[in-house]
């Protein structure tokens, strides 16, 4: 795990290396106090430039998530022009739970007040994290690496459970 103090943004701050030996999944935990500014984003990115721009715009009111330089996005014509909007309302501060993996990410807002699933192809593993703020806000990380193997020896386990109820059904 890997935590940071809270820390002020005024105009950028970037975070590389999320996670040691990353496989390209991890959860993001952040707290973010958005003070005065009108609009504040946060992107995921990796060192080949590629990048998904998770973005708040108070005066629209509107949370937005681009994908246009996400990875791969050559292989249908809308899928880089498609940005995922939603009706966001300004709050003091947000609680932010963000999950990524090799092909998506999924942002809940606020225990799920909000949520953003989509889809990204990135070349390889994101494992940097920038925010940028018109005005001062400040922000707590916490990254959790999600290991993998735990994921498939729980899916393994749940198949072996699955079969063995069909065939006591049977």
């Amino acid at each position: 795990m890997k935590t940071t103090a809270p820390v002020t943004v005024n105009k950028s701050y970037t975070i590389d290396n999320l996670t040691d030996g990353n496989m390209g999944t991890f959860e993001i935990e952040m707290d973010i106090e958005t003070g005065n500014t009108s609009a504040f984003s946060f992107v995921l990115s990796n060192k080949k430039g590629e990048k998904t721009v998770f973005s708040f715009d108070f005066e629209k009111e509107i949370f937005s998530v681009g994908r246009s330089h996400s990875g791969i996005i050559d292989f249908h014509y809308k899928f880089a022009d498609r940005i995922s909007e939603a009706h966001l309302e300004k709050k003091k501060s947000y609680h932010i739970r963000l999950f990524v993996d090799k092909s998506s990410t999924e942002c809940f807002i606020d225990n799920g007040e909000l949520v953003q699933t989509n889809t990204v192809f990135p070349s390889e593993p994101y494992n940097s994290l920038s925010f940028e703020s018109e005005e001062e806000t400040t922000i707590s990380i916490n990254v959790y690496p999600i290991l993998l193997e735990k994921i498939l020896v729980f899916s393994f386990q749940f198949l072996v459970f699955s079969f063995s109820l069909l065939t006591i059904i049977i």
